[in-house]
């Protein structure tokens, strides 16, 4: 298991490096590193509230539980992650890659996603409301539940995604494409 303060310490150091760390329930709050890889890495029950890990490869990472919000993980790799069950309130995931990431029973509320990827991805029961998904692409993601009230859905694709039970009271869908194909006007 990696202590915090290695890491911070091996990243200062120009260690970008941290693949499959153990980091478990660790405090980073406010650390900033930017490019660093922490794929497959266990950031289960980590706090990493104001951290700013833009363009971080972070695919596969095991962050269930996690702390994140106010995280910067702009255009970050986070492919195949896993975050059921985190606080991501008020994260920044702009052109984030969430491609087949579990994100079920995520408090996602207030969130950046403009251009983000979250192709086949799991957002059961996720708390969406007043997000920004503009532009976003939802194919096939699974959004049974989900809670998008005043969500911005504009130009997002949701071609063939799961909405049953989905709250979309309040919810901006200018020119979104909607699961059957048809683009909402």
């Amino acid at each position: 298991m990696m202590r915090t303060d290695e890491l911070l310490k091996h990243y200062q150091g120009g260690r970008r490096r941290f693949r499959r760390a153990v980091l478990h329930e660790a405090e980073l709050t406010q650390a900033d590193l930017p490019d660093a890889d922490l794929t497959e890495a266990d950031l289960g029950g980590a706090d990493l509230s104001g951290t700013r890990l833009s363009h971080a490869k972070m695919a596969g990472v095991h962050a269930q539980g996690a702390r994140l919000r106010n995280v910067c993980l702009f255009r970050a790799n986070l492919r195949g992650a896993h975050f059921e069950h985190s606080d991501m309130r008020s994260a920044d995931l702009n052109g984030a890659d969430l491609s087949l990431a579990n994100l079920g029973w995520t408090d996602m509320r207030d969130t950046d996603l403009r251009g983000a990827r979250l192709t086949n991805a799991v957002l059961i029961g996720a708390n969406l409301s007043r997000a920004d998904l503009t532009e976003a692409n939802l194919r096939r993601a699974d959004l049974t539940g989900a809670d998008l009230t005043e969500a911005v859905l504009t130009k997002v694709n949701l071609r063939g995604a799961c909405l049953v039970g989905a709250d979309l009271t309040g919810a901006d869908l200018s020119a979104a494409i909607m699961p059957d194909g048809s683009v909402h006007e």
